[in-house]
């Protein structure tokens, strides 16, 4: 992918983490991809273990919304760097 390509998936997956679109997951998460949580033995996998995490994460902070603050691309690797925000109105990982 070009530096123009990756800035702009990046952007699209900003995209799906705030909206927790299942298409978004199908188009941009590997069905290959694995995914390790604290609290659970076995990896989560592909776009539904993604997803579900997101689910975990709304559970806690139903409101929550991440901001790309800053990324950085260069040939085929991107760095990026979010602000998380979100109202702890549920429980997350055990914590009311």
């Amino acid at each position: 992918m070009t530096i123009e390509a990756n800035k702009l998936a990046m952007g699209r997956f900003t995209e799906f983490i705030n909206t927790a679109s299942e298409a978004l997951a199908a188009e941009l998460i590997s069905p290959n991809a694995v995914f390790h949580v604290p609290g659970r033995d076995t990896p989560m996998r592909g776009p539904p273990g993604y997803l579900a995490i997101i689910q975990m994460m709304r559970a806690g902070f139903p409101d929550i919304q991440w901001t790309l603050e800053e990324m950085v691309s260069e040939a085929d690797k991107v760095a990026a760097r979010f602000t998380m925000r979100g109202t702890h109105q549920g429980v997350f990982f055990g914590v009311p």
